[in-house]
C-alpha cells in the first residue's frame, strides 16, 4: 500500500490551458514572462506566464518529437519527420531536415538554434534564416540512449552531454572547450557500458548536475570545466535539485538526496520502491 500522505502546503490554480494529447516528452519553457508549450500534433502557443493569455499561436501541421526551445523572439520544435521548425514571434521562419531523429528539446540562445539528435550529434543553425552554422560529432560508442540528453547553456558556453561526458562547447564555432566525465562506464558489452547523460540537467549558478544512465550521478563546475563529484548509483531517469541538494531515484525507485556541493548522501527512502518513478 502507498504511504499515507497529508499535504503540508496549499496551492491555488491561477490559470489553465487545454492543449490536447502530448505523445512526446514535452518540457515547457518560460522566457521573459512568456510560457511556451506545444501539443503532440504541433499546436504551439506562447502564453503570458501570469495570466495564461495567448500571445500567439501557430500550427506546425505535423506531429512533434521534441520541443519547445525558445527565447524572447524565437521558438523551435522538431517533428517526427526530423524537421527543425522555427518561429519568429509566432510566424514560421524556416524548416530544416536532420538525418536522424530528435528526442532532446532544442535550445535557442544568441540568435542560434541548437539541436541534438539521438546519435548525440549537435547541429547549430542561424535562428533568423536557418543557415547551418556547424555540426559537432564526436567518436563514441555504437549505441546511444533514445532518451532526452543534456543540452543547455551557462553564460556563453553550450553544455552538451555525449556519452557519460559533459562537454563545454563554443556556441559560435562548435569547438570543445572542456570535457568532464560524470561516470566511468563498466561492463562486458555495449549495453552494459551505455551511460549517456540524461536530461534535463539540474543547473544552479555555475554548477550543473546530471545522471549517467545506469551508472552514476554527478556534478560539474560549468565555468571552470571541472568535475565536482560523482557517485556510482544506478538509475534511468533524470535527477532534480536545488542549491543545497540533488535528488534522484535508482533502478529500484529508492530515492536519495545528495549534498550538491560534495555528493555526500543526506538521506535515502524506500517508501516508493518499484513504483516506476519519473525524473
Amino acid at each position: 500500500a502507498l504511504e499515507t500522505y497529508a499535504p503540508k502546503i496549499a496551492g491555488r490554480l491561477v490559470w489553465q490551458a487545454q492543449l490536447g494529447r502530448m505523445g512526446y516528452g514535452m518540457v515547457a519553457v518560460a522566457r521573459d514572462g512568456l510560457f511556451y508549450v506545444a501539443s503532440g500534433d504541433g499546436d504551439l502557443r506562447a502564453l503570458k506566464a501570469d495570466t495564461g493569455e495567448v500571445i500567439w499561436r501557430n500550427q506546425a501541421g505535423t506531429s512533434i518529437a521534441a520541443g519547445v526551445g525558445a527565447d524572447a523572439r524565437f521558438a523551435t520544435l522538431v517533428s517526427r519527420d526530423n524537421e527543425v521548425i522555427t518561429y519568429d514571434n509566432g510566424r514560421e521562419a524556416w524548416r530544416k531536415r536532420l538525418p536522424s531523429g530528435v528526442v532532446t528539446p532544442p535550445v535557442v540562445a544568441g540568435e542560434r538554434v541548437f539541436v541534438m539528435s539521438v546519435d548525440r550529434v549537435v547541429h547549430a543553425f542561424d535562428a533568423i534564416d536557418g543557415r547551418r552554422l556547424w555540426v559537432l560529432q564526436r567518436p563514441g560508442d555504437a549505441l546511444t540512449l533514445s532518451q532526452a540528453g543534456v543540452l543547455t547553456y551557462v553564460g556563453n558556453t553550450l553544455l552538451v552531454g555525449q556519452g557519460p561526458r559533459l562537454l563545454g562547447v563554443d556556441p559560435t564555432k562548435g569547438t570543445v572547450q572542456w570535457d568532464v566525465p560524470l561516470a566511468t562506464p563498466r561492463g562486458s558489452n555495449e549495453v552494459e557500458r551505455l551511460a549517456d547523460l540524461i536530461g534535463p540537467a539540474v543547473r544552479v549558478g555555475d554548477r550543473v548536475c546530471a545522471r549517467a544512465f545506469q551508472a552514476a550521478v554527478g556534478c560539474a563546475d560549468a565555468v571552470r570545466g571541472a568535475q565536482l563529484w560523482t557517485r556510482n548509483v544506478g538509475g534511468a531517469q533524470a535527477v532534480g535539485g536545488d542549491a543545497e541538494r540533488v535528488y534522484g531515484a535508482d533502478a529500484s525507485d529508492r530515492i536519495s538526496a545528495w549534498r550538491a556541493s560534495n555528493g555526500d548522501v543526506l538521506w535515502s527512502t524506500e517508501k516508493l520502491l518499484y513504483r516506476g518513478l519519473s525524473g
